[in-house]
């Protein structure tokens, strides 16, 4: 009895520090989330003032949420896109089924003639049929609607393979029981091959919506992400995100990064870490070292240099006086170091529970970076072992590092 109630007692204690770590765990996460609402009833120069710090200002500047939406058409912005994507995205997804279940299960003449046809144009690039579909939406009355876009969207042939491909595994038997039972085409799609293709469409969904976003806010002429549907301003944080979540053209990728370098690291502490994953997920991993590296008044050797605690939302005691402002983003330069630069990723197949997969700048000429993983200590080491050997990168406990 007294041994059933210790475990008991253990179970409870165990129970209670994970819900205790995981509510901290959870005010760590809410604390940036906070923050943005604090600082949006704050004027500019109340934003970083922490001495002390006022999550609610003696006067909260509540026309902020009024000025967001005057300044500039905000609602218009938010309403086409989310207008666009859900409209493209549901008829996509309808057009797309449908057509697929004909291709797959009905028996028409000259069907795999037509299906050959109809993938075929997803070899034509968009240049090709470019003039042809503005003269046809000029023609119906619709140039700069977007009623045209949608028109233009709703078919997809690439949608359709994908569809007809998922079909071909379902049995062909379920579809002629039902038709026995006396089903017509239409509820057999609807009540049989609709419900199991719902990971089909998932894919088919999360294709859409990229493509529609793609054509939302890409501008092939340049190479570059829009601010919004109604404007050719580039900026940096639109270029920022696609790249590093993989929304934008492959053939973009390369002038993007340019981009990005072009501009710099001259943005707030959030943006600044995704900014530098952006570079990495193009494996411009020179270029996320030298930005992160150079001792200009917008990098983070500065902000060490000025004693700000390695913060990226101040930029020197010159810009702004309290520079030893803190943040939940203030470490990402280290997470930058330790997955891009050294190479180092958890990845619980791999023989010692993580990757390595270094990516240290040629220009760099000595680097090492100790670390903890699985009651080991492990290092990353580029050195000369001696005067004839060449600069490398190994991995090696920390016993049998050069020293």
């Amino acid at each position: 009895m007294a041994k059933k109630s210790s475990m008991h007692r253990n179970r409870v204690v165990g129970k209670v520090l994970i819900y205790a770590l995981l509510i901290l765990i959870t005010a760590v996460m809410v604390v940036p989330f906070l923050w943005m609402l604090s600082a949006s009833i704050k004027t500019n120069t109340e934003v970083f003032d922490i001495t002390p710090f006022q999550f609610i200002p003696d006067e909260p500047q509540w026309s902020n949420y009024q000025e967001i939406w005057t300044k500039i058409p905000l609602a218009r912005f938010i309403g086409n896109t989310v207008f666009l994507t859900i409209v493209v995205t549901t008829l996509q997804m309808l057009t797309s089924s449908f057509a697929a279940y004909a291709f797959a299960k009905l028996q028409f003449k000259h069907r795999n003639a037509l299906f050959l046809a109809y993938i075929a144009t997803i070899a034509m690039p968009w240049q090709v049929y470019m003039v042809p579909q503005f003269i046809m939406m000029r023609g119906m009355g619709l140039n700069d609607k977007l009623l045209a876009m949608i028109c233009l969207q709703a078919f997809s042939a690439f949608g359709v393979f994908l569809m007809k491909q998922f079909y071909e595994g379902i049995p062909d038997s379920l579809c002629e029981a039902a038709r026995i039972d006396g089903m017509s085409e239409y509820k057999i799609y609807s009540s049989i091959m609709l419900p199991l293709s719902k990971p089909a469409l998932s894919t088919l969904i999360i294709f859409t919506f990229v493509n529609a976003y793609i054509n939302a806010f890409y501008d092939s002429r340049t190479g570059l992400f829009c601010d919004s549907t109604v404007s050719a301003h580039s900026a940096l944080h639109s270029n920022i995100y696609p790249l590093f979540f993989g929304l934008c053209p492959e053939e973009s990728e390369g002038r993007i990064a340019d981009f990005l370098v072009e501009k710099g690291l001259s943005c707030g502490v959030m943006t600044g870490y995704f900014y530098l994953k952006a570079l990495a997920a193009a494996g411009r991993y020179e270029d996320e070292y030298r930005m992160l590296v150079n001792g200009s008044e917008h990098g983070w050797v500065n902000m060490l240099r000025e004693g700000a605690t390695a913060c990226w939302e101040a930029w020197g005691k010159d810009q702004k006086w309290n520079t030893s402002l803190c943040h939940p983003w203030a470490s990402g330069p280290i997470a930058v170091l330790i997955e891009d630069i050294a190479g180092i990723r958890p990845d619980p197949e791999a023989e010692r529970g993580f990757r390595f997969e270094p990516h240290v700048p040629g220009e760099l000429g000595f680097f090492r970076l100790t670390f903890p993983f699985g009651g080991r200590q492990y290092e990353v080491v580029k050195e000369k072992i001696d005067q004839k050997s060449d600069l490398s990168v190994r991995l090696c406990t920390k016993q049998d590092s050069v020293r």
